[in-house]
């Protein structure tokens, strides 16, 4: 799952594939349902297909041929669009820093155990 994120921050297009067997599908629609539309952290984030997904049947050698020729050509630049989307969603750069000093900052202002403040 990561991947495709981590694949998206650095900027490079890519075309996510996965294919299971009818009883892990069955587990996954048990756990997370029918409400969600995708698989990967990018089109999950941008609550939009940013990047190709072959699922299941969709994934098969020509299709994936397909979906590479478009990336190297035409939906690169489109992908690129759609990862700046992610990347704002995520609060851009800086994001992480920003977190961390969220974290500490409401560390710093909780109690220890003993009443004490945490350092």
């Amino acid at each position: 799952g990561t991947a495709t994120l981590e694949t998206c921050l650095f900027q490079v297009p890519q075309v996510v594939c996965s294919q299971c067997n009818k009883l892990s599908a069955a587990i996954a629609r048990l756990l997370i349902g029918d409400s969600i539309k995708y698989i990967s952290l990018v089109n999950i984030i941008a609550d939009s297909p940013v990047v190709c997904e072959l699922i299941k049947s969709d994934f098969n050698v020509d299709r994936l041929d397909m979906e590479f020729q478009k990336i190297v050509g035409d939906s690169r630049q489109q992908i690129l669009e759609g990862y700046a989307r992610v990347d704002c969603l995520l609060g851009g750069k800086g994001a992480s820093d920003r977190t961390a000093e969220n974290i500490i900052g409401i560390v710093k202002g909780s109690s220890g155990a003993k009443g004490e403040q945490l350092a």
